[in-house]
């Protein structure tokens, strides 16, 4: 932004008393505060462009000031209109079901679940509909979020040796293999 300069003294320089108090003189000051308003559903390198709001200088052409930059996200990575994230669960609740709630981009919450004898496998993936990023200028239709699911197995010594028989038996293990001389 371009300060207006101080009037000029008797000898055509200014006198520090004139001089504008925010640049000191120098015509120029580096802040500007611009609001910018992003619509559901732009994307990354679309363009938003504040003409003549450029860099300022006395005696030059101002330029124009394009912004949209998106930043990663902790836990959603997005492509196309699809957001995607990764959840961690554990042995048992990919075994007997879970129940977790989920923030979304937008503050909503929602459950994810699974149910009583409904196993979750690492890697299995899960489509949320209409959770995903909004469609640029038709709001009211969202994309999917896609879920892949992490299991987090037990650390060894976990269980202790009668109760690792007792799942071995619980989930029926194949029988041991005879050793022959093939």
């Amino acid at each position: 932004m371009v300060c207006v300069p101080g009037v000029p003294g008797p000898w055509g320089r200014d006198r520090p008393k004139d001089r504008c108090k925010v640049c000191n003189g120098r015509k120029i000051v580096r802040e500007k505060i611009l609001e910018v308003h992003i619509d559901k559903g732009m994307k990354d390198s679309q363009k938003i462009t504040f003409c003549g709001e450029g860099y300022q200088e006395p005696g030059r052409e101002t330029g124009d000031i394009t912004v949209l930059d998106q930043k990663d996200h902790a836990v959603f990575t997005q492509q196309g209109e699809d957001l995607f994230m990764c959840m961690d669960i554990q042995l048992v609740e990919a075994l007997c079901g879970f129940q977790k709630p989920m923030a979304t981009l937008d503050n909503c919450t929602i459950a994810i679940a699974s149910h009583l004898g409904q196993t979750v496998k690492h890697g299995d993936i899960r489509c949320v509909l209409n959770e995903g990023m909004p469609i640029y200028r038709r709001s009211n239709e969202e994309c999917c979020l896609i879920i892949t699911f992490k299991m987090n197995f037990p650390e060894n010594g976990f269980l202790s040796l009668d109760k690792l028989l007792l799942l071995e038996k619980l989930l029926h293990a194949s029988k041991e293999v005879e050793d022959t001389d093939d």
